[in-house]
């Protein structure tokens, strides 16, 4: 069993985390880095979604949300 495996057996590591710590990082530097990362791309995803849906009866004020069988 390679240290890698050993390490995200250990500790539940998986993913993106047991990758980073097979390389060659540390557990705590390689969740930070995982945390970071994942933090880095939601988080901006995120707040645009939130602002479009904030924004949108501004932007289309005549339309409703219908249910499917309206024609």
């Amino acid at each position: 069993m390679t240290a890698s495996a050993a390490l995200s057996e250990a500790f539940g590591l998986e993913g993106l985390s047991a990758i980073v710590t097979g390389a060659g990082s540390g557990l705590a530097e390689a969740v930070a880095a995982t945390l970071l990362y994942r933090a880095l791309t939601v988080l901006p995803t995120l707040a645009l979604g939130l602002l479009a849906a904030a924004t949108w009866r501004t932007h289309h004020p005549g339309e409703t949300i219908g249910s499917p069988s309206d024609p």
